[in-house]
């Protein structure tokens, strides 16, 4: 929860801190991984979180193999704040075969397409697993 409502304030070395005594217990817990990721592409560590996404999409266990669909969204989100947009294209694709209804996956697809008929990129918007809305935009 502490790690939740650091990453909602957008104090996300606080909640990477919380986050990694958690998964120190909890190595497989899909839901702090997926919140660490939020966390590190709040602080533009694109690498980083598409490398933690990697590594979970990789890995085996039941739980992770079970929560896949917000792996390859962290994922996309990265790889289009790194320029790669067929990749991201793919990943959120993947999200779509998972849950075809996934409005998150839709909207960045979209936005993909936005991007490359020539529209400029917007402001990245990190979006906590756990929160019921965005939170505002920093400046």
């Amino acid at each position: 929860m502490l790690a939740s409502e650091a990453v909602e304030g957008r104090r996300y070395d606080e909640g990477i801190a919380y986050l990694d005594r958690a998964l120190k217990v909890q190595p497989k817990n899909w839901l702090l991984l997926v919140e660490k990721a939020a966390a590190l592409q709040g602080l533009a560590r694109w690498n980083d979180a598409l490398v933690l996404a990697d590594a979970a999409l990789a890995d085996d266990d039941m739980l992770m193999v079970l929560h896949r669909g917000p792996f390859h969204r962290r994922r996309g989100f990265s790889l289009i704040e790194l320029g790669r947009l067929d990749e991201a294209k793919t990943a959120y694709e993947a999200a779509l075969e998972i849950d075809p209804a996934d409005a998150n996956a839709k909207r960045e697809l979209d936005y993909i397409a936005q991007l490359r008929a020539g529209a400029p990129p917007t402001a990245p918007q990190v979006i906590s697993p756990l929160s019921p809305t965005p939170a505002p935009p920093t400046s």
